[in-house]
């Protein structure tokens, strides 16, 4: 029998609640009327886009605001706490996505390397049109042959559906185009 006890290593969010001598504050994300604190310290570690913010004579640097104008608070939130390593609960494939979008343009590759997985492992009919725009949009091939195979397999549930429609011409052309290419290839 040994008397070696487990250690549990504390997470960022521990770390950071008790560490009173450092404030949370020196950086805030600014969506509309709200705000979330943040560590500058911890932007700067997580994210290289940040990082330049912080580190170059502006604005940013400056007032340590960073204004967000493309994502909701909610989606700021979750991906803030994800990296702190809170406890974000369950999260919906557009919820996700929208997570994806917010790391992909601040580069969090913490955050890439943990979600990118779940739009390959739920694509289903309802959530289709969210992923397909997603991997269209940033171009991720993989991800997005996945879904014109997906297309492909689902074409007459899809083709017509509102979601479907409302992509842009372009997107749709090229979902269809692959999707036949890949069929035509099998």
């Amino acid at each position: 029998m040994s008397d070696a006890i487990r250690l549990t290593s504390p997470i960022f969010s521990e770390i950071a609640a008790d560490s009173d001598h450092y404030p949370a504050d020196d950086a805030r994300f600014v969506i509309g009327t709200e705000t979330i604190s943040v560590h500058r310290q911890f932007l700067c570690m997580i994210s290289p886009v940040l990082k330049n913010y912080f580190t170059n004579d502006s604005i940013e640097s400056q007032t340590g605001a960073i204004n967000v104008t493309d994502f909701t608070v909610d989606v700021v939130k979750n991906v803030v706490d994800f990296c702190y390593g809170c406890d974000v609960g369950a999260k919906t494939i557009p919820e996700i996505v929208d997570m994806l979008r917010f790391a992909d343009k601040y580069d969090i590759k913490c955050v890439t390397k943990k979600l990118e997985h779940f739009p390959f492992e739920s694509l289903n009919l309802d959530n289709f049109c969210i992923v397909v725009r997603y991997a269209y949009d940033l171009e991720l091939s993989e991800l997005f042959e996945n879904c014109c195979e997906f297309y492909g397999k689902n074409v007459s549930s899809l083709a017509l559906s509102e979601g479907f429609i409302g992509l842009p011409w372009e997107a749709q052309k090229k979902v269809s185009t692959t999707a036949f290419e890949l069929m035509k290839g099998n």
